[in-house]
């Protein structure tokens, strides 16, 4: 693992301090190595000042890049502007002559790039050091059963040529990171919409508050739980301009909150330890939700490995193999994992159609991981047993072995026409006394 150098930028720690707090804790709690260096100043901004003097901006950047240099550290920013400017002017940087140019002036102030540091941005931090199965790993309360949208921002993908960092427009390693907390990535129409905050900076505050509206009146239709991102302009573009909307009566009631701040409550940490109280559009409905999922894994954790349950419930690597499932289509073993990931062992014991596993091990033997389907389904067996929610023949097969020590009462009348001796004596008697509680 790096070693890393924080960039805050201009707007998160003036702006938004709560997603420098979220950082910064989950950062902890992962054990990322991180620091802050002096000397640092705007990345700076490329659309208004690169265009106003291309040369200083790019000297500015070097600086910049130098000081991490220096330390010899990784730079790591959560804002995607100054990731798009940091990696953009490494990218120039590449040529020489250009190279030369700048140490020229860097000189100045006796400084010298050699264009040795790397920048990374939080997102890929946590995909090249972790991995989604590793960050699953470290989960240990699954947002299973919260549905997410993902927005990408244009900066954090585009322009490819200098960032690599997925697809510039069919991106997936955010909604994956996302589903690595067991949350569900919700797939929408405008999912790759631009935000158009800085169109009021353009003065064109009406198409900015439209392009915000689009993206805000289509999660609100489709329900979402909240929507996630990880660029300081598309925070307040969503965020601060949704609250202005709401005091003039336009309400979506749509919480904005941070991939990290996501990450911290998967991880364990509490809201307060994130900063979420910050937040400008109301977040309660969110957390509503949250620590209802929260008290019900609560309850799983005393029978389940909710880490194996998570797993299964995400993997459907076993889904067409259920034999019962090949002849009754209605029973999916793992549309049950999954209710039951989501927190609803009630409901799961109710139906009763854990029962129709016949445990014939198809899945235990094709399964990836040490925490099979079977495994699941026999846990939630037992718990059914003991609430006394049993179909009426595995009850009455309960009762026989304990009663009698068989399933089924023996013939003698059939035995002697075949020939067989009489059945030996049973042990039921000396069972019974075994089995008394």
């Amino acid at each position: 693992m790096s070693r890393y150098g924080y960039f805050w930028g201009c707007y998160i720690p003036n702006r938004l301090p709560h997603m420098e707090k979220a950082t910064r804790a989950v950062f902890d709690a992962l054990d990322i190595p991180a620091t802050d260096l002096e000397g640092f100043t705007c990345c700076p901004e490329k659309s208004m000042l690169k265009n106003a003097d291309h040369e200083a901006w790019l000297l500015t950047a070097a600086r910049n890049l130098d000081i991490a240099e220096d330390a010899d550290l990784t730079l790591t920013t959560p804002c995607t502007g100054c990731y798009g400017t940091l990696k953009g002017a490494n990218h120039e940087l590449t040529d020489p002559a250009v190279l030369a140019r700048i140490n020229v002036r860097l000189a100045k102030v006796g400084r010298t790039y050699h264009r040795g540091t790397d920048v990374k941005h939080l997102l890929e931090v946590l995909w090249d050091d972790f991995g989604p199965q590793t960050l699953r790993q470290r989960v240990r309360y699954p947002l299973t059963g919260l549905r997410i949208a993902v927005h990408y921002g244009c900066h954090l993908l585009r322009p490819s040529r200098e960032l690599g960092f997925d697809d510039p427009f069919a991106p997936r390693k955010f909604d994956q990171l996302v589903e690595a907390l067991g949350a569900t990535s919700v797939d929408y129409t405008s999912k790759m919409l631009c935000c158009g905050g800085l169109l009021a900076r353009s003065d064109d505050q009406a198409q900015a508050e439209q392009m915000c509206r689009v993206k805000l009146k289509e999660l609100a239709t489709l329900e979402v739980d909240c929507l996630t991102l990880v660029c300081p302009s598309c925070t307040m573009q969503y965020e601060y301009q949704q609250a202005t909307f709401a005091r003039s009566g336009e309400v979506y009631n749509v919480p904005v909150l941070s991939y990290m701040e996501l990450l911290g409550l998967a991880l364990g940490l509490e809201p307060d330890d994130l900063g979420i109280s910050a937040h400008r559009v109301d977040t309660n409905p969110f957390f509503a939700r949250w620590q209802e999922l929260r008290r019900r894994q609560d309850v799983l954790a005393g029978h389940f490995d909710l880490k194996g349950l998570t797993g299964c419930a995400e993997c459907n690597g076993c889904r067409n193999d259920c034999p019962v499932n090949l002849h009754d289509p209605a029973f999916v073993p793992n549309q049950i994992v999954r209710q039951l990931a989501e927190g609803d062992l009630d409901g799961v014991i109710a139906s009763k159609a854990a029962w129709k596993c016949h445990e014939c091990y198809t899945c235990a033997d094709r399964c990836c991981q040490s925490y099979s389907m079977l495994d699941i389904l026999r846990t939630v067996k037992r718990l059914s047993i003991e609430r006394g929610v049993v179909p009426s023949g595995i009850a009455d097969g309960i009762a026989a072995v304990r009663n009698t020590g068989a399933m089924i009462a023996g013939s003698e009348a059939a035995r002697k026409r075949l020939k067989l001796p009489a059945l030996a004596k049973s042990g039921a008697k000396e069972l019974e006394t075994l089995l008394e509680e």
